[in-house]
């Protein structure tokens, strides 16, 4: 919650902000999903929850803002995250049919959250090496560098 200087009601400061903050960052929140069991209930309206929450929470706090809060997410794990789109029923929907196929398929997420953001961009690690005469016992270094696509 933001408060502006003329209000007269005091505010708890462990609740409120001077100013709308510019920026809103989640980040790992596949780390609350991973790792993936077959009795979880995590599905992808799940994560996409989360996400949206988040949005609304950003437009909540700067609806009469000059400069509108911004959204990022942060997650290293997005591309190898995979859930179900549905939960398996527990009890089955027609008792005198058999199902072989009771475990839900898990798709992709990274697909999904993609459609939520304006820019999408990953970042791959690459390790080179190289032979150093520099160093002392003349042993291979490795370098990393960080490739930024959309």
């Amino acid at each position: 919650r933001t408060h502006e200087a003329s209000n007269p009601v005091y505010l708890d400061a462990k609740a409120t902000l001077d100013s709308v903050p510019s920026l809103l960052v989640l980040h790992e929140l596949s780390a609350y999903f991973l790792p993936i069991n077959e009795n979880s209930p995590h599905t992808i309206a799940s994560y996409l929850q989360l996400v949206s929450h988040a949005l609304a929470l950003a437009n909540f706090l700067s609806p009469e803002s000059q400069t509108p809060m911004r959204f990022t997410l942060f997650d290293s794990q997005l591309e190898k995250l995979k859930l179900p789109v549905l939960r398996t029923p527990t009890v089955p929907v027609f008792y005198g049919e058999e199902n072989g196929d009771e475990t839900p398929r898990p798709e992709s997420v990274a697909f999904v959250a993609h459609k939520y953001f304006e820019w999408v961009g990953t970042f791959d690690r690459c390790i080179t090496h190289s032979f150093s005469c520099d160093s002392p016992a003349d042993q291979f270094t490795s370098r990393s560098r960080n490739r930024f696509s959309f």
